[in-house]
């Protein structure tokens, strides 16, 4: 995930500038976590040790290295943010440009990146001198909204391979398998192969044939979205937003909007 080639700062320009045409502000609210994903991050680690040891699965292990980083994070982030700002619906104004700059934690933007990109939001829809002090802390609320989206998918997997792994071992029943993930039937039709049980595979077969596809598309559906997680652990997503939340505060806290400088 590397920070923004020419062509990159040039669509990220573009980007920003149809945001800020779309948004119209139509109210106040203040920065803060959604409580759900609040408390969804502070029982992350507990979640994540309960899986340790059950399962091996690389996104699991990084997640489990971050966990108390994010934490820490969330519970900051959950608490109502200074004063009230500029907002879109349900949403304030800022927050939505940092959502949109981070991507689900798709895209890494260094401090030049994310100047660029409130410069051009700028240009087309002025931002107010609130909402550049709180765009820190609102980098902060969308690391942590993008970092619960991640560490769902990966806790959901691990939990995948952990049932598959005692649905195995438990001679492998055929009812409630249309209920089950992808990474279920992946990891059931791996121990179904290692352990030479071809009636279970018959099972998982029968049972994917009935949800209207096959192994291979199932495994590879199971691989690709590990992949993903893969691609774009927590820790990177976190990585980013460590490096700039706070660098107006870093700088001295002095915010020249005219030169687009934090």
């Amino acid at each position: 995930m590397a920070f923004l080639d020419e062509y990159g700062r040039r669509a990220l320009k573009r980007e920003m500038g149809a945001l800020a045409a779309e948004l119209a502000v139509d109210g106040e609210k203040r920065l803060a976590l959604r409580y759900d994903l609040d408390k969804f991050m502070q029982k992350l680690p507990g979640r994540i040790a309960g899986l340790e040891g059950r399962t091996e699965l690389e996104p699991l292990r990084q997640l489990g290295e971050s966990a108390r980083t994010l934490q820490a994070c969330a519970r900051r982030a959950a608490l109502d943010s200074g004063a009230k700002l500029p907002a879109c619906g349900r949403h304030t104004r800022i927050g939505m440009v940092a959502d949109r700059l981070l991507l689900g934690g798709d895209r890494a933007l260094n401090v030049a990146g994310m100047q660029l990109a409130l410069a051009a939001f700028d240009d087309v829809q002025g931002l107010t001198m609130a909402e550049y002090w709180a765009f820190p802390e609102a980098l902060r609320v969308a690391v942590c909204e993008a970092c619960a989206q991640a560490a769902g998918q990966i806790i959901s997997a691990a939990e995948e391979y952990v049932l598959a792994q005692k649905w195995v071992e438990n001679g492998g029943r055929e009812d409630g398998l249309h209920r089950r993930a992808p990474a279920f039937f992946e990891r059931a039709l791996q121990l179904a192969m290692e352990l030479e049980k071809p009636d279970i595979r018959l099972r998982l077969e029968n049972a994917l044939s009935r949800m209207d596809t096959t192994p291979e598309s199932c495994v590879r559906l199971a691989q690709d979205s590990r992949a993903l997680a893969a691609m774009r652990p927590v820790r990177i997503a976190w990585g980013c937003a460590e490096t700039n939340i706070g660098v107006n505060r870093r700088n001295g806290g002095v915010l020249d909007r005219r030169a687009g400088l934090l």
